[in-house]
Formats: structure tokens, C-alpha cells, sequence
């Protein structure tokens, strides 16, 4: 570019530039007038609107987290899986927030229940969800005159179902976590109704999963006649907390005694028999009448085991059930009130890891390793023939070739 051209183009600039600070400074008070002008209520509202609490819980939850680090679930995910009936208007006079635990007004007239399951979960067998929700209601029934029969078809008081999503009762699932069940009060019109999330992870006294014992006895609550209290380590709290062995707290035990009273006497006073009148024939026998049940303090029991976490030792057809060190009220029960046509005595019982309750009577077995022993309590000694294989004689296992026992 030519020496001239290119003075002319500099003083072209350096005329230009105080033009375009006069034209900033001309365009800058509307600026300032615009940003200084008040906000009118709806705006004033939205400014201050503070974030809603979800999103509160997540933006702190984003700031803590370290950026090599994943991002946290949003809060909805991070709740803990709950029952998914609603929990009580919070306006509680000062006696009903002294007594804790809530009713929900109904009650059902008689005390003899029936109930009946409809369908079943697919990680448990059948007969294992069958003892663990006649375990979730013997909760109840330990400490209540309530009864409960399980029956196969008809209408039941209780009727339990697994389901998934929409099932017909506008309180839709929502898959894994999150609500797990929910049931209907007494006197509702759809009373008596349990129903259960297919899709969770049912388990039987494994944190791993959802506990059922525990979600049962929790859903049966509420078919009884209770709502969700504020003690936390109640089982009617509603948020779900793996809590092993199973009991009831103070609060959850004064609460359905207070539907229902105590529970009622388990032995019944002897009365000496009469017999048969003179002159009257009769081929009638009159039925035994259980005797009350023995000292413990005087004598031994005939067999001890751990059953669902809890101890249950036996003798002459009584049982006595121990919670966390303490003898369970209503106790010591016969032995058949919890499993009927058992013989008496039991010498031994055990709960395999599927859950099955086995009871032995007779022979004893001693097992080492691969081999077992039959022992004779009577002769004290094992019996002839023995030690053998448990794989063949208890398994149908193919016996190997040259074994020398």
C-alpha cells in the first residue's frame, strides 16, 4: 500500500472511534434504565421462587460430588423403598401423638380371618411363600385373639396377590425400589386386599433383597386396622429397613391390642372328666384335654432350634419362643398351634436354607465329611452297617466304584 493510502486510512480510523464512543455512551442509559426498572409481582415471585425440593436435594448432591466421580441419582431415586399406602393426615391431637401409633378407623367384627393367595413370586417356591406369610400373620396373631386359616379357592378376607404396574386398583407400581406393596383397611371397599410389587427382589431373611416376612407383616397391618406411624423402628413405620430377627415393637403391639385386646389363654384349666353315667352305654372317647406345660426351670427340653431367627425350644408338646433373649407373650403354646399333626416329642428340628422346617423323632444321624452314622438313643450306640455314603442313601448320587467304608 502506497505511503499515502495508508495515512488516509489512519486518520479514517481515528476519526472513527470517537463516533462510536459517542454512540455507546448515547445507547447506555435505556440499558441502565431497563436493568433498574422494578419487576412487577409475577416477576418479583418468579425470581424468588426458591428451586423445588427434588431439585434442591439434587443441585447440593451435584456440587459435593467430584467431577471424576459418577453423577448422583437424582432425590426421587435415593428414597428408600416404602409401602405404598398413604400415610395419615398429619393432625394428630396431643393424646393420639403421645400414643403413636394411628388407626385408620376400621376394624374387622369377627376374629377369625381366612386368607388366600392368588398368585406367587417368581424367585421364591411356593410352599416357602406359604410358611412366610402364615409367619407374617402369626406376628398378629401372637399377641391378639386373631386367627388365620389359609384356603385355596373362593373368596378370602385376605386376599394376596403379586402384580406388576397397573393392576386394577388406581395405585400403579413402578417396578425395582420404590413402593413395594400396599393393602386396603377393614371396612374399605376393597378391605382385605394385599397386594405385593412382582417385579422386586422378594427374599426371605436376606438384606440382599426385599425382605417378604417383613413387607407382609407390615401389609397385614394395615388389612387389621392400622396406619403408619411416626416410631421409626416400628414395624408399621412406612419406609422399608431390613430389620432381622422380625418383631413388633411396643408402639405396633399396643396399637392392634387396642383393635383387638389380648391375646386369649393358651392351656385351659384342667377339669377333673366325668366319666360315663351308670346305666348310659357310650363308645364315645372323650377328647384329652393338654396338660399344663412343664417347669423349664425342672426340666430339660427335648429339642432346641433357630426358626426364622428366633429360638424355639420344645418339650412334651409345648413350645417357648425366644425373641432377642425375651420369652414372646403367649408363650409357652402348644407345640401344634404352629405346625399341626407334630409328634411329641421332637428330638431334633432345624430350617434348611430354602427355609423348610424339619422335625426328627427317633434315630439320630451324625455326619462327618462325605460319610453318616445312625445312632440308637435307647441302645446308645450306632447302628450296624454304619458309616455310610450321604450322597447315594440321602441323594440318589451314583455310588463310586471300590469304596471302602
Amino acid at each position: 500500500m502506497a505511503p499515502a493510502s495508508w495515512l488516509r486510512s489512519a486518520a479514517s480510523r481515528a476519526l472513527l472511534l470517537p463516533s462510536l464512543l459517542l454512540l455507546l455512551l448515547l445507547l447506555q442509559p435505556p440499558l441502565l434504565l431497563a436493568r433498574a426498572r422494578p419487576l412487577n409481582a409475577h416477576h418479583r415471585h418468579a425470581e424468588r421462587r426458591g428451586p423445588q425440593p427434588w431439585h434442591a436435594a439434587l443441585s447440593s448432591s451435584l456440587a459435593l460430588a467430584p467431577a471424576t466421580q459418577e453423577a448422583p441419582r437424582p432425590a426421587s431415586s435415593l428414597r428408600p423403598p416404602r409401602c405404598g399406602v398413604p400415610d395419615p393426615p398429619n393432625r394428630l391431637s396431643a393424646r393420639n401423638r403421645q400414643k403413636r401409633f394411628v388407626l385408620s378407623g376400621g376394624r374387622w367384627e369377627k376374629t377369625d380371618l381366612t386368607y388366600r393367595i392368588l398368585r406367587f413370586p417368581w424367585q421364591l417356591v411356593q410352599e416357602q411363600v406359604r410358611q412366610t406369610m402364615a409367619e407374617a400373620l402369626r406376628v398378629w396373631s401372637d399377641v391378639t385373639p386373631l386367627t388365620f386359616t389359609e384356603v385355596h379357592e373362593g373368596r378370602a378376607d385376605i386376599m394376596i396377590d403379586f402384580a406388576r404396574y397397573w393392576h386394577g386398583d388406581n395405585l400403579p407400581f413402578d417396578g425395582p425400589g420404590g413402593i413395594l406393596a400396599h393393602a386396603f383397611f377393614p371396612k374399605t371397599h376393597r378391605e382385605g386386599d394385599v397386594h405385593f410389587d412382582y417385579d422386586e427382589t422378594w427374599t426371605v431373611g436376606d438384606d440382599q433383597g426385599t425382605d417378604l416376612l417383613q413387607v407382609a407383616a407390615h401389609e397385614f397391618g394395615h388389612v387389621l386396622g392400622l396406619q403408619h406411624t411416626k416410631e421409626a423402628k416400628a414395624l408399621m413405620s412406612a419406609f422399608y429397613t431390613f430389620r432381622y430377627p422380625l418383631s413388633l415393637s411396643p408402639d405396633d403391639r399396643r396399637g392392634i391390642q387396642h383393635l383387638y385386646g389380648q391375646p386369649r389363654p393358651t392351656v385351659s384349666p384342667r377339669t377333673p372328666a366325668q366319666g360315663p353315667q351308670a346305666g348310659i352305654d357310650t363308645n364315645e372317647i372323650a377328647p384329652l384335654e393338654p396338660e399344663a406345660p412343664p417347669d423349664v426351670c425342672e426340666a430339660s427340653f427335648d429339642a432346641v432350634a433357630t426358626i426364622r431367627g428366633e429360638l424355639f425350644f420344645f418339650k412334651a408338646g409345648f413350645v417357648w419362643r425366644l425373641r432377642g433373649g425375651q420369652l414372646q407373650p403367649g408363650y409357652p403354646a402348644l407345640a401344634s398351634r404352629h405346625w399341626q399333626g407334630l409328634p411329641s416329642p421332637v428330638d431334633a428340628a432345624f430350617e434348611d436354607a430354602q427355609g423348610h422346617i424339619w422335625f426328627f423323632q427317633g434315630y439320630a444321624y451324625f455326619l462327618r465329611g462325605r460319610l453318616y452314622w445312625k445312632f440308637d438313643p435307647v441302645k446308645v450306640k450306632a447302628l450296624e452297617g454304619f458309616p455310610r455314603l450321604v450322597g447315594p442313601d440321602f441323594f440318589g448320587c451314583a455310588e463310586p466304584a471300590n469304596t471302602f467304608l
